[in-house]
């Protein structure tokens, strides 16, 4: 996130705390008077100088920038899309009516040096930010923006959501779920709960059981290529389906998957405790999105999301 804008009159004009420092134009919540400016903000990439607090975020980086800056309350100038390309971006829609979209989606180790000749610049490792990084992020945007108490309130909160549906749920726990993405019959299936995923990481904290293959399959970030031979071990107690479609439409690579003999003899599907992902009218599967990458806005929604369908498919 690029933070720009920095107000001159913050504080007490000499590094002092930003209390009673003014919002701007609205577009960042009013400062808590914690954090102190000057400020420096270690991160992977190097340093980030603020010598005043700021009024104007840009979100130009990768999935999660967006979240956190939205679950903090920030209106940001730049966005990398509309309101409504993502489902569980809409309840923050109003956040987003005074900027401009742009989608660059930047390499932080690439551009951090030039990005910060235009304004400071708050990162985490690209690396990671589809794990844990989303904590680290909200918290240094929070100092950054003399926030502290509400990135903490943040984190908590969000940790706390999906507590409470495991708490709600106690049905899940034992239960296997393969949460996969049929890309049809160019591309094939992505189980995205194999060893080591978010996906795997959050059906952990909601209580269910490890995918019982989830070791033999790996893939990047987690999302594990599955050949038609190999459907099998996709198999589980429940399989949430997300119908990509691939090279052709959903419809399409719905019935290549369901026409597949293998496909047909998985435990789950032969007990219909199969349950079809929902997507947008676009065609977009936010569900999926949301749990490749974690963070304060997506995790309780997938949280949520998970939930509803894995009652439905255990006929709860």
């Amino acid at each position: 996130m690029v933070l720009a804008g920095c107000s001159s009159d913050d504080g007490d004009g000499d590094g002092g705390s930003s209390e009673g420092a003014s919002s701007g134009e609205g577009l960042v919540p009013d400062g808590e008077g914690v954090s102190e400016y000057p400020l420096t903000i270690d991160t992977e990439y190097g340093e980030t100088e603020l010598e005043a607090r700021p009024e104007r975020i840009a979100v130009v980086g990768g999935a999660g920038d967006l979240e956190v800056a939205l679950s903090l309350g920030v209106s940001p100038v730049i966005v990398p899309q509309e309101a409504d390309t993502c489902g569980y971006w809409e309840p923050y829609a109003d956040q987003f009516e005074e900027a401009v979209v742009m989608n660059p989606w930047n390499d932080y180790s690439a551009e951090f040096s030039a990005l910060s000749d235009i304004a400071p610049v708050v990162a985490v490792d690209l690396q990671r930010d589809n794990q844990q990084g989303w904590e680290d992020l909200t918290v240094a945007l929070g100092e950054a923006l003399d926030l502290p108490g509400r990135a903490e309130k943040v984190v908590d909160d969000t940790h706390e959501s999906v507590e409470a549906l495991r708490e709600a749920h106690p049905e899940f726990e034992g239960t296997t779920v393969a949460l996969i993405v049929n890309r049809g019959a160019d591309i094939g299936v992505e189980l995205t709960s194999s060893a080591g995923s978010p996906a795997e990481a959050l059906l952990s904290d909601l209580g269910f059981a490890p995918h019982p293959n989830a070791e033999e399959v790996t893939g990047e970030d987690g999302w594990a290529d599955i050949s038609l031979e190999n459907l099998g071990l996709i198999d589980a107690d429940v399989i949430l389906v997300g119908q990509h479609g691939g090279e052709g439409t959903p419809e399409e690579g719905r019935t290549w998957l369901e026409g597949q003999s293998i496909y047909q003899g998985l435990t789950a599907v032969e007990g219909g405790r199969v349950i079809q992902v929902p997507e947008q009218e676009s065609g977009t599967l936010p569900l999926s999105w949301a749990l490749a990458y974690p963070n304060p806005v997506a995790t309780p929604y997938a949280a949520e999301q998970l939930s509803e369908l894995a009652t439905e498919a255990l006929g709860e």
